[in-house]
């Protein structure tokens, strides 16, 4: 079979190569959260509430971890019935504005989540310094890129 495509075939082995690392740290993060009993998405979820520039409106941090708002949903209602976070409606502004609020149970969640994160740190500390900033600045190209192509802004 004949390939016809244009894409460099080193572009493709990039793309892989960079699929692997996503999912291999990712597992080694799932690991450690186990123990805290949340998801990567409920431990993401939870850092962005507590932690980011993001006013805890759920449509907001739909978009700040870039998942669909029903995928979001989903983990919110889930983390809920957990009890790890409780939904009220936003008073002040008309709409369906829903404002996610960390519980007590949630806080505790996050910083036994906060105790293993370790393990980041010994994987990135295979960079130097200098290409983790290097790395960093490639990444934000290439997801600053792939946003323009699906008509989204860019951080």
């Amino acid at each position: 079979m004949v390939d016809n495509s244009s894409t460099d075939p080193k572009d493709i082995d990039l793309w892989i190569l960079l699929t692997q690392a996503q999912h291999a740290v990712l597992r080694v993060r799932e690991m450690d959260l186990k123990a805290a009993g949340l998801t990567d998405a409920q431990a993401g979820l939870l850092h962005v509430i507590r932690n980011e520039d993001v006013p805890p409106i759920q449509a907001n941090v739909a978009k700040f971890v870039f998942r669909e708002p029903h995928t979001v949903f989903s983990t919110v209602k889930t983390m809920e019935k957990k009890g790890l976070i409780k939904r009220r409606k936003d008073t002040a502004k008309k709409g369906n504005r829903v404002i996610i609020e960390i519980t007590k149970k949630g806080e505790e969640a996050y910083q036994r989540s906060r105790q293993n994160v370790d393990v980041i740190t010994e994987i990135m500390d295979c960079l130097s310094e200098k290409q983790k900033d290097q790395l960093r600045k490639n990444l934000s190209k290439v997801r600053d890129a792939a946003f323009q192509k699906l008509g989204k802004p860019s951080f």
